[in-house]
């Protein structure tokens, strides 16, 4: 039985199912965010995802995008006249689906039922966006972009609505906390060094998003094995 993090798939099913062939069913899996938009699948990795017992999902900034757009989607609904409601309900569809490529996400949504949509909505209100996990007497802190708040407590998104940009946007540069192994997604690696691998600091941090959000010939999956701390790439 094994413990490994990914992150930003970025509906990558190939990729993705690349991994998941070299999994067992006792591994346990965290993915830290960015699983929908930018890819080919739609949104049919993260449905597959979040049937599977073995995946832990954390709030990541596209899914917290496409949580608010579906909000705004329930309150122009409830006051369909309402010009403050409106002019909200376009900033949010335009942020994410036309400057963060969620349109094709978003028609894919659209096309289940609306009990299944409704429970992906519940689903993106109770994801956690920062935990605490224990492997061989070493304790990780999962969060998508930069760890925030008090790092003891595991916190998911109707904890720190107010404050949940700082777990899922805010970008590092290096994260260190005291007694923990930090372990981040959202920042490109390429955008720190050239190489296209996982960025490891004095055992302190872990940025583990590799460009799959590119969609280039760099692009790849990281799954970092926590028993051992061993990379590997898909």
């Amino acid at each position: 039985m094994s413990t490994y993090v990914i992150s930003d798939v970025h509906s990558h099913k190939e990729n993705l199912d690349r991994f998941l062939r070299t999994t067992t069913a006792e591994d346990t899996i965290y993915c830290l965010g960015d699983t929908i938009d930018k890819g080919e699948a739609g949104f049919q990795v993260f449905l597959s995802m979040k049937e599977d017992p073995r995946i832990t999902f954390l709030m990541g900034n596209h899914e917290l995008m496409m949580y608010l757009f579906l909000e705004a989607e329930k309150m122009l609904r409830a006051r369909p006249g309402n010009l403050r409601v409106l002019d909200y309900y376009y900033s949010k569809r335009d942020h994410w689906q036309y400057y963060n490529y969620g349109y094709d996400t978003y028609n894919d949504f659209m096309t289940l039922s609306r009990d299944k949509r409704e429970e992906v909505f519940e689903y993106f209100r109770e994801m956690p966006v920062q935990l605490n996990v224990e492997v061989n007497g070493r304790t990780f802190l999962l969060v998508h972009s930069k760890p925030y708040g008090d790092y003891d407590i595991d916190v998911c998104f109707t904890d720190v609505e107010e404050d949940i940009d700082h777990y899922v946007w805010d970008r590092a540069k290096y994260c260190h906390v005291e007694g923990k192994i930090v372990i981040t997604g959202h920042n490109v690696v390429s955008s720190i060094t050239r190489e296209g691998r996982v960025i490891e600091t004095d055992g302190e941090w872990y940025d583990i998003d590799c460009g799959l959000a590119a969609n280039d010939a760099y692009s790849r999956l990281a799954a970092l094995k926590l028993d051992d701390l061993t990379v590997e790439y898909y």
